[in-house]
């Protein structure tokens, strides 16, 4: 999935490649939940739960194998619930960002960050019994930062950022979601989020960012709510005022 293609509301069918064009906003959690309640009653040993603090929406449902002779996913033969699942989902301003799956009928689960080749490898090599989609909201609440916000990196990353800047990136994350750039909204959020970050970055940077020139969107970040914030622009390396060296 491309950023520019989530943020313009577009899902890729993993089966025929079709391009689903959905809301550019998110729809409202409770409302999106009555949706789909309504919409999916046909699923098989269906889950449907939703997650308030972080506005997730999961779904889990056993998937059915429509080739009754070589029991695979093809372009013609596959289950129809899961494309119809994706574009409704889509249509009202998700995306998958998490494959939960069980195999052969065991409570054991596995994970994946979703990806539409990825996950009709999946379905094709393993045939998993058991389907669990977590989907996060395209758009949170926009916010008006502080003059001032900072963002925690790692020392052997400055170099590059004096030079270009922040950009956003996803990887190493464990879910698949559109490139963000995190920050904290004062110093004390960041000192918390540090005593949390400090055993996987060597050299802890805290970068201060001058927002006042900026043009980005930013949005309140869900997982780090009222103390974090979000943004898919990047930041150049002119509004970053102060590295400092983080220590204990």
């Amino acid at each position: 999935m491309k950023l520019i293609e989530i943020l313009k509301g577009i899902l890729r069918d993993p089966f025929n490649g079709e391009i689903y064009e959905g809301l550019i906003k998110t729809t409202e959690l409770p409302q999106a939940m009555s949706i789909l309640s309504r919409q999916l009653s046909n699923y098989p040993e269906l889950d449907l739960v939703d997650n308030p603090r972080t506005n997730e929406i999961i779904v889990g449902f056993k998937p059915e194998y429509l080739d009754s002779k070589s029991s695979k996913y093809t372009d013609q033969t596959y289950d129809p619930k899961i494309s119809n699942l994706l574009k409704l989902v889509n249509n009202l301003g998700y995306f998958p960002s998490i494959v939960k799956f069980e195999l052969n009928n065991q409570t054991e689960q596995y994970d994946m960050r979703y990806n539409p080749k990825d996950f009709r490898q999946l379905m094709d090599e393993q045939e998993p019994t058991y389907l669990i989609f977590v989907f996060e909201p395209k758009y949170d609440d926009v916010v008006t930062p502080p003059k001032y916000i900072y963002h925690i990196t790692s020392a052997k990353f400055i170099d590059n950022i004096k030079t270009i800047g922040l950009k956003p990136k996803t990887l190493n994350k464990r879910a698949t979601h559109p490139e963000r750039i995190y920050f904290s909204i004062d110093k004390k959020s960041s000192d918390n989020l540090w005593k949390k970050m400090k055993y996987h970055i060597k050299g802890g940077i805290l970068l201060t960012i001058d927002t006042e020139k900026l043009s980005n969107t930013f949005y309140n970040d869900p997982n780090f709510k009222d103390m974090g914030v979000y943004s898919y622009g990047n930041i150049p390396s002119t509004s970053i005022i102060k590295y400092e060296p983080i220590t204990e």
